[in-house]
Formats: structure tokens, sequence, C-alpha cells
């Protein structure tokens, strides 16, 4: 797969935050629900944009040619991303943010960045690459409460490192998985199957609710909310929505990109 093919499959079309979500269309924009901010109307006007993430007052767009676009608060350092290049995966939490590059290393900008850097990058194995990655939320504190980072191998598991307060990394027994979020406080996984799975108590009304969906071609799990895309286009979410950040009924033409397997071929 080339560079351009291996960024659409590991895109990330649509993103729930803190106060508000977003999705890329097919036409390359932006699209928001939930409450507004300051720079909505800049974003709204990027373009030839392949992935997007959001969290709290942050948002980091993928263009096709592998370099970033980012805006918001950056009091941890996690906008910095301008010198990342040939970047395939992003995402961003509550104060960190990450990207995968073509060559399968993590870049981590933002709170206990080297740390987290350095421990899921030891998750790297040979015969077993990463393929993508995911940024959960976090609070104050030493690494352990500085939110956490998740990677998907190649071989369909997961691993995770940084803040485990709530069980967000207890991933390892996951199999079959084709794609990977993170919230502030949970993480889910896509299985091959169009099924998900979470990390959240299986006595909880949000655990119930994701059980039960079908037919998902993308995730996104934000601060106690997720969401997932259909094929068809519908969006389906569960959690938290006191502020429309679920309000995704007028989104329309949101890109879906599912024709190429990751898991494959890694050739360039």
């Amino acid at each position: 797969l080339n560079k351009l093919l291996k960024r659409l499959e590991l895109s990330k079309t649509i993103s729930a935050g803190i106060f508000y979500s977003a999705a890329v269309t097919q036409k390359g924009q932006v699209s928001f629900s939930g409450v507004s901010f300051s720079g909505k109307s800049d974003i709204e006007n990027w373009e030839h944009v392949l992935s997007v993430s959001v969290m709290g007052n942050i948002v980091i767009g993928l263009k096709e040619d592998g370099t970033l676009l980012a805006l918001g608060h950056n009091g941890d350092r996690q906008t910095n991303i301008d010198a990342w290049e040939n970047i395939v995966s992003i995402d961003t939490g509550w104060r960190h943010t990450v990207g995968l590059d073509s060559e399968g290393y993590i870049h981590i900008t933002g709170f206990g960045d080297t740390r987290q850097e350095e421990a899921i990058n030891s998750k790297r194995e040979d015969d077993n690459i990463i393929i993508a990655v995911a940024a959960g939320g976090g609070k104050p504190g030493i690494y352990g409460e500085a939110g956490h980072t998740v990677a998907l191998r190649q071989d369909h598991t997961v691993v995770a490192v940084g803040d485990n307060s709530s069980g967000q990394c207890n991933v390892e027994e996951w199999e079959d998985i084709i794609a990977i979020s993170a919230g502030a406080n949970h993480t889910v996984g896509l299985r091959q199957d169009g099924t998900v799975v979470t990390t959240q108590d299986k006595n909880s009304d949000s655990y119930k609710e994701i059980s039960s969906w079908n037919d998902i071609v993308a995730i996104s799990a934000g601060y106690h909310f997720t969401l997932g895309l259909q094929s068809d286009g519908t969006i389906v979410g569960a959690g938290y929505d006191k502020d429309g950040q679920r309000d995704t009924d007028d989104w329309s033409e949101i890109a879906i990109y599912k024709e190429w397997d990751i898991f494959d071929d890694q050739t360039e």
C-alpha cells in the first residue's frame, strides 16, 4: 500500500470530544455538533482533510499529504505537531496528542510525552508492527495519571500504557480488532465483524448499548460518550449528551474508508 492508502485506511472520520463532536465529509472538510468554540469557522474552511480528532478545545486534522493541521488550547504543547511528517494515524487526548508515521513509529507531544512515547514504542515488534494509535484523556499528576495511549498491532491485538485508574488500559485480551479509540477514561475497539468492545463497566448503560451495535465501520470515544459510524453513513451514540455533542442528525456525506485491508500488506 502506498502512504495515501494507508492514511485512508487509518482515518478517524468521526471524533467524540468533550462538549462537541466532529466528522470528516466526503469533500475533505470538517463538520461539528455540540457547543461552539473559538476557531470553529477557521476549521470549517480546512480542505483535503482525511482524519480528524477533537478533545476539549483542541482540533487536530490529518491532510492527504501526511502533514497536520491544529487549532486550540496548547497549554501542554498538545498542538506542537508542525514538524511531524508522513503521518498515517492521529489522535488527541485531553493533554497529549499522538501520531503514527508510515514507518510504524509513534510520536507524542504534550503532558508526559517522553515517558509515554518510550513506553508505547517499546510495544513495537518487528513481526507485529503498530498500525494505529489513540490518545485518551487525563488529569494532572504523574505519568500514570497523564492520560493513556493505545496502539493497535497488525495481528489485531491492542496494547495500552498510561493511566489505568478506570480500567481504560485493560485491552490485552481483545482480539480481531481493526480500529481503536481512547476516551477520557475508557477505550473502545472495533472488531472485524462490525461489533464494538469497550473497557467500561459491564453493568453500565453505555456498555450495554455499545455491545448491541453492529455494522459499525468507525468508532470514537470521548468524554463519557462514544460514537459509532454505520456502513450506511448513520451515526449511533451512547453515553453523555448534555451539550448536544451527540446531535449528529444533520451530518451528511460522512467519509467512509473501508476498501483496503491494512492487515494484509504493509509494503509501501
